[in-house]
């Protein structure tokens, strides 16, 4: 049986912000040297917001993300006439604040029955450490929280979500690991298809199990 306390250990070796920057190291460093080459000394005009749209689109930002803050930059470039395009970059950053500030980070709870969260994200953002921080969060709220293991790929990634269960005090619901490339031979595509099949199922056993408490 794997040790929990020593998961716990290397789950928190690292912190969030750090988690967060190294699985999101190489768009960030190919967006700063996208940019870069974008404010360097050169008049303002349309083709810096052409560029500055592509380089945030290539980055993973978004498509409507990445219009709507090069619109608001455009917007402030305006408001305080800016002809150099290495000005901007302080533009961007307000922009940024902006639309960040306004965004609605409120939980859409179901009004009957249990509410379903699915976490996704690339390697190494920090998914099963926000899922941990999450189940306290509600479980301090008084709410009742059931954790469903979805990744059955990554080595030991249902042991670190049952460290985080145990220490936020909540259930587990999991599968095997290495479920599907053990039971199917299968191309990409349809390994694909079967973890979401397994994902479908595990949030079917949550909400059949929260709705008999």
């Amino acid at each position: 049986m794997t040790d929990a306390t020593s998961i716990e250990r290397g789950i928190f070796r690292m912190g969030l912000f750090d988690r967060f920057k190294k699985g999101l190291q190489k768009s960030r460093t190919t967006l700063a040297e996208r940019l870069g080459n974008v404010f360097r000394s050169r008049k303002l005009d349309e083709s810096v917001f052409e560029e500055m749209e592509e380089a945030f689109i290539a980055a993973d930002m978004g498509v409507e993300t990445a219009m709507a803050l090069v619109e608001d930059v455009r917007a402030l470039a305006r408001k305080h006439r800016i002809e150099q395009a290495e000005d901007l970059p302080d533009l961007m950053v307000e922009a940024m604040s902006s639309m960040l500030s306004e965004a609605d980070s409120s939980m859409n709870f179901a009004t009957d029955g249990p509410t379903l969260v699915l976490v996704v994200g690339v390697n190494g953002a920090g998914k099963t450490t926000s899922i941990g921080k999450l189940a306290n969060y509600y479980l301090q709220q008084n709410k009742r929280v059931l954790l469903a293991a979805a990744d059955t790929f990554r080595a030991a990634a249902i042991e670190q979500l049952l460290a985080w269960g145990e220490r936020a005090g909540c259930d587990v619901v999991r599968h095997s690991q290495g479920l599907i490339q053990r039971r199917w031979s299968l191309t990409p595509f349809r390994q694909e298809r079967r973890a979401m099949w397994i994902s479908f199922s595990a949030i079917r056993r949550v909400a059949s199990r929260i709705s008999r408490i």
